[in-house]
């Protein structure tokens, strides 16, 4: 039986090739450069499975929630994003979260637990599918 990264892993891949068309198209900043993805989000996506287990799910979407790309560094909302449009390849996002910004409000808000609960395995399983997707395509630096 396939497991849920498994399962995930080529959508994570075609969700990084649709990003870097439409970071192309839009000349937006994002996680990609020229033709390789930026060394901080494997590390930011690297480190959210792990975060989850350490400190939960609605902390550490909190803290990737958060703007911060006034440090220099990347903005660690592209990684929600991405993981967003993994999980709604596969319609494993809850109907009401029809936007990725309403998927993480609805976990921070939670106040029964249900949608940390519904969460808290897949979010994990995608950013680690995403990881691995991460990895087949050059990384650069900056």
């Amino acid at each position: 039986m396939e497991s849920l990264i498994d399962e995930l892993l080529p959508i994570a891949r075609e969700v990084l090739k649709n990003r870097k068309e439409e970071e192309a198209q839009t000349s937006k900043k994002g996680i990609w450069s020229n033709n390789s993805i930026l060394e901080i989000y494997e590390n930011y996506t690297s480190a959210f499975p792990i975060m989850i287990d350490q400190m939960g799910l609605r902390t550490a979407v909190a803290i990737y929630n958060v703007a911060d790309s006034n440090k220099g560094e990347g903005n660690k909302k592209f990684i929600l994003q991405l993981l967003f449009d993994v999980l709604k390849s596969e319609s494993l996002i809850t109907t009401t979260h029809t936007e990725w910004s309403k998927m993480v409000d609805a976990i921070i808000d939670d106040k029964n637990g249900a949608v940390v609960l519904h969460y808290e395995e897949i979010l994990s399983d995608a950013a680690i599918a995403l990881k691995r997707a991460i990895r087949t395509f050059p990384i650069t630096k900056k």
